[in-house]
């Protein structure tokens, strides 16, 4: 009889907003296509209550140690054993360093290598340094959700290509367009502008926040918009608010904090246009949802987000504030122009399918285990 082969996640991550939505919904999918693995969670306290599987096919298990830290590299390995795992996935690129199995992991992007630190000695950028590039070494395979991220690591780390597999990230079946009488009662409910641009993501400096407000200033002159932005607020955030301030903007400019996917649908629906602005990026998981509702977007012209992103939104030099401003004004006064993007975005975010993304992690997760040094009786 054939043994159950038990994949390992490290899953202490599931209620963040980026990699929480990936491990999400990449479970939620992998259970749909696997049914005959058995799944062990590695979770926080915090998440039990809201992590919800067929106990028949995932174990969780409770994970106290903190996350960036020492400790994980020993307890998540130990549990591991403990638990007789046979492939241990980590989502992000921490992955501990005495696994007893192969090992996949997902770099996003190498946003946190992609400048040299300008302190004498920058600790969080020498620990990803050392961690990511030890993790792409041990791994088994190294999952990326691009082709530009899959070009910098090899470079960078000097690995194969062929360890290294591209699969994009998918667009959450809960963002498809609200109605618009349910989004202005929506939108009044809660005090928001009628007609906005939008941003959502991290308040963080490779966001480019600053120079987005800064172009913001003659579209505010031109048109009846306001902006909203919203995401995790950061030590940035304060900085962001300041230059809202200096410019004279707090009446047009709204500052919200995360909301909850279903907020986001309905933030989604209602805005003008969807931007994002970004010096960096590892995918461009926002623009793709916010075209899933129905948003035209104007988005960075970088590597990252010209292979997402293509012809099916406006792309826009990141470094110049006049030509952030002038595409956002190429829509909002440009009733047609700008739906056609919104019909262009809809059928760019019809491309990119969660049931995908698990269906090729799946593939990975096998050829890892086929794999296994010889002799040994485990197979898929």
């Amino acid at each position: 009889m054939k043994r159950v082969v038990r994949v390992g996640i490290d899953a202490r991550k599931i209620g963040d907003s980026g990699i929480g939505r990936y491990l999400r919904n990449l479970l939620r999918c992998l259970l749909e296509l696997d049914r005959e693995s058995h799944y062990v969670l590695y979770v926080g306290r915090a998440d039990l209550p809201a992590v919800n599987f067929d106990s028949s096919r995932v174990s969780l298990v409770v994970e106290t140690a903190g996350k960036y830290g020492l400790k994980e590299h020993v307890s998540l390995p130990v549990k591991a054993m403990r638990e007789r795992v046979d492939l241990f996935h980590a989502p992000h690129y921490v992955l501990p360093a005495f696994l007893p199995c192969p090992s996949v992991v997902t770099i996003h992007d190498t946003i946190h290598l992609a400048a040299p630190p300008r302190k004498p000695f920058n600790a969080a950028y020498h620990y990803a340094k050392l961690v990511m590039g030890s993790a792409v070494r041990r791994a088994r395979a190294v999952i990326v959700d691009s082709q530009y991220t899959k070009r910098d690591l090899t470079a960078r780390f000097r690995v194969k290509e062929t360890k290294v597999n591209v699969i994009p990230l998918g667009v959450d079946p809960v963002f498809q367009p609200v109605p618009s009488d349910e989004v202005s009662a929506w939108l009044a409910a809660k005090g928001l502008p009628e007609r906005y641009v939008l941003y959502v993501g991290n308040f963080k400096p490779h966001k480019n926040l600053l120079r987005l407000v800064r172009a913001f200033e003659p579209v505010s002159a031109r048109t009846d918009c306001a902006l909203v932005l919203s995401g995790r607020m950061e030590d940035y955030a304060k900085a962001v608010l300041r230059e809202v301030a200096r410019l004279g903007l707090a009446e047009r400019v709204r500052v919200m904090r995360e909301v909850s996917d279903e907020a986001l649908r309905y933030l989604y629906s209602g805005a003008a246009v969807f931007v994002l602005p970004s010096l960096l990026e590892g995918f461009g998981l926002s623009p793709l949802e916010a075209m899933a509702c129905g948003a035209p977007v104007v988005v960075s012209d970088i590597p990252q987000l010209r292979e997402t992103i293509r012809e099916y939104g406006v792309r826009v030099d990141p470094n110049s504030e006049q030509a952030i401003a002038e595409a956002l004004l190429s829509l909002l006064c440009h009733e047609e122009r700008r739906q056609q993007y919104a019909v262009r975005g809809r059928e760019c975010a019809r491309q990119f399918a969660w049931e995908v993304t698990a269906r090729k992690t799946l593939e990975v997760y096998r050829a890892a285990v086929r794999r296994w040094p010889p002799g040994s009786s485990r197979s898929w």
